[in-house]
């Protein structure tokens, strides 16, 4: 995903929404970015973005590549399919935003760090 226009970002920290892909083990995937696809994302832990350009990426980014946060998790549905979900994230150390890549994406950031949290049992459905 990237951002179709930047702005400067107020808030370095927060929280949002973010998708995953399930494996088949059932852990959570990186998304569409060929750099990050085999390594299981990691619950409750922070992790840092690995700032190389994305391969096979058409995309020319203005901005340093991270982690891109949707704010609402409304608009994150939008993203949703039978192949991954959306977790709530904690970012911090947020250096752009802007607009999600499609036009239900609504307003993104991207940040250096996301901590996945714990699904709570009144939030699976």
């Amino acid at each position: 995903m990237c951002l179709k226009d930047t702005k400067q970002i107020k808030r370095k920290s927060g929280i949002g929404w973010k998708f995953f892909y399930i494996g088949n083990n059932g852990k959570l995937y990186g998304e569409m970015d060929g750099t990050r696809i085999g390594k299981p994302r990691l619950i409750n832990r922070w992790m840092k973005s690995e700032n190389h350009p994305m391969r096979g990426h058409s995309a020319i980014l203005t901005y340093k590549p991270g982690w891109h946060i949707i704010m609402k998790k409304q608009n994150a549905n939008w993203f949703k399919s039978s192949r991954n979900v959306i977790r709530k994230v904690k970012f911090r150390n947020a250096y752009i935003a802007g607009r999600c890549g499609n036009s239900h994406g609504g307003d993104c950031i991207v940040a250096e760090e996301i901590l996945i949290l714990p699904i709570k049992t009144k939030e699976i459905k």
